[in-house]
């Protein structure tokens, strides 16, 4: 069950993570779309709920995250995602090794659910470079 959940939160790292810098537009198909709240700004991201390349050592993609309805990316930096799953919680963090831009943002994610993890839900920070135009 723990390492379910540790996949889980994980996964949902990821979401905030999820589609790769050299796509010209949102992805195609069933990909969930989740609140963010960015110093005082309240926006939407597309996901795709991708696994870890390796679960075992919590090895993060930092890809970017598109903005809903703008041509906008999010650049993750930090990641501290809790998820909860049947009354347990498990806690994911992960550092781009990166100095940290100083026009970087604290987002959070409150009760974020994802399409692949039903019955899950995700809370936690962010640490983010907007990129792009809005």
């Amino acid at each position: 069950m723990r390492r379910t959940l540790a996949a889980v939160a994980a996964g949902a790292a990821l979401v905030v993570t999820g589609a790769t810098a050299s796509q010209a537009a949102p992805p195609q198909g069933n990909n969930d779309v989740f609140d963010l709240t960015c110093a005082g700004r309240q926006i939407q991201v597309y996901s795709q709920a991708v696994g870890p390349k390796n679960q075992d050592k919590d090895v993060a993609s930092f890809t970017p995250a598109f903005v809903v309805g703008t041509h906008e990316v999010l650049v993750p930096y930090r990641i501290d995602i809790t998820a909860t799953f049947q009354g347990e919680s498990f806690r994911f963090t992960q550092t781009k090794p990166a100095p940290v831009p100083r026009d970087a943002v604290t987002c959070t994610v409150t009760g974020a659910t994802v399409s692949d993890a039903p019955g899950a839900t995700f809370s936690g920070t962010v640490v983010v470079v907007f990129r792009g135009h809005a």
